[in-house]
């Protein structure tokens, strides 16, 4: 009885999953057709990086439109349905065929495990089986032996990494801060461009020969340097015109 809807039969609670069912194959359907198309495209076309990417986020947006439908409140839980096939024959079903688009034309006793299967396959569950007996047959003295030995190793790479990080350390100054520039030196830089402070002038041969120096860049004694006066060397101009004495 479906006391949510207060109905005494089954007959609204498979209506309800008639009709969840029907618009989650809408969507699958939608989905399939663009999984299709891009099939197509890849093997009949040279496809661009851009048009895969496009692709792709049209599959993405249907598939998680059906992950919203089967998580919707109205949807009932499919997962409570049984599935059994009433009837199993190796006679051609056409009904089934058109259901399955062409992919299962008979249900007989040899396909019924394989497309209705609830358990995983015997080889699987072989394997898995195997794997489990394997672990559980392992000694705990290897075990041990074995992490240990994967702690020492661990242990090893650490401390290279630690020596690296030491040498690393002590070859950086002292200081631990690096000045790329000196206020001292930008100081004295500054006062030598502008007002040339700290430039030695050096005594070219043309100076050296109107001071009377001998040997170029040797600055002579105070004494034997004259000054000379070029306004007392030039003869000053006459005071009288020649004609007024003639």
């Amino acid at each position: 009885m479906n006391r949510a809807n207060g109905c005494a039969s089954g007959t609204c609670w498979d209506a309800e999953v008639a009709t969840a069912v029907t618009a989650i194959l809408t969507k699958v359907q939608g989905a399939k057709s663009t999984l299709s198309s891009f099939i197509g495209k890849m093997e009949i076309e040279q496809l661009t990086w851009p048009s895969v990417l496009e692709s792709f986020a049209a599959l993405s947006g249907q598939m998680s439109t059906v992950m919203k439908q089967l998580a919707n409140e109205k949807t009932p839980p499919l997962h409570n349905r049984l599935f059994l096939p009433l009837q199993v024959s190796s006679d051609r079903d056409a009904e089934l065929e058109k259901t399955t688009e062409g992919r299962v034309p008979i249900l007989h006793h040899e396909i019924v495990p394989h497309y209705l299967r609830t358990k995983l396959d015997l080889d699987l569950e072989a394997k898995l089986r195997e794997q489990a007996d394997d672990g559980n047959a392992r000694e705990s003295a290897a075990m041990t032996k074995e992490i240990s030995r994967f702690n020492e190793i661990l242990i090893a790479a650490l401390e290279r990494v630690k020596e690296a990080k030491d040498e690393q350390e002590d070859q950086k100054p002292k200081s631990g801060v690096f000045q790329p520039t000196s206020t001292e030196e930008t100081r004295k830089l500054t006062a030598m461009y502008l007002g040339g402070v700290g430039l030695a002038t050096p005594v070219t041969q043309r100076k050296a020969a109107l001071l009377g120096i001998k040997q170029v860049g040797k600055a002579p004694p105070a004494a034997s340097v004259a000054r000379v006066d070029h306004r007392q060397s030039v003869a000053p101009y006459p005071t009288t015109s020649p004609l007024k004495n003639r």
